[in-house]
């Protein structure tokens, strides 16, 4: 499906939330705040919003401790794509590739494999000066 394919599933749904949070841990929460109330108010099931909170919470939390490092503070920006067959999840942090388990971007690590094994697919790397892991669930 090509890029307009995809904003205009999006439109038809009406299904897009951007969410910019505090690089702190105390603010992770808001994004499973998020997916919950898409997940009710898309008829998501049970199993896949617990999967999509851990898999949101890995991302985020691991850009927190570079973020930290910043002056002044960084930012987290979460977009959620709501689509009829899948939800496309991208999170946006520093440029520093996230410390998923204290690896770079060419490693595995212990955040990537908890991220990897709850959605169906996952892709890192820069973007616009910042580095971004998309996430992608397939629904039934």
């Amino acid at each position: 499906m090509g890029q307009a394919a995809e904003v205009d599933d999006i439109a038809v749904r009406g299904q897009r939330v951007r969410l910019t949070i505090p690089a702190k841990a105390d603010y992770v929460g808001l994004s499973r705040l998020a997916i919950a109330a898409l997940g009710a108010r898309s008829d998501l099931e049970r199993e896949a919003v617990a999967d999509l909170k851990v898999a949101v919470s890995e991302a985020c939390a691991a850009f927190i401790p570079v973020a930290r490092r910043s002056s002044p503070p960084g930012e987290i920006e979460i977009l959620f794509d709501v689509f009829t067959d899948r939800w496309v999840v991208t999170v946006t942090g520093e440029q520093v590739f996230a410390e998923l388990g204290g690896v770079t971007e060419t490693g595995d690590s212990l955040g990537l494999t908890i991220i990897g094994a709850l959605v169906d697919e996952v892709e890192s790397g820069p973007r616009e000066g910042k580095w971004a892991l998309t996430l992608v669930k397939h629904l039934p």
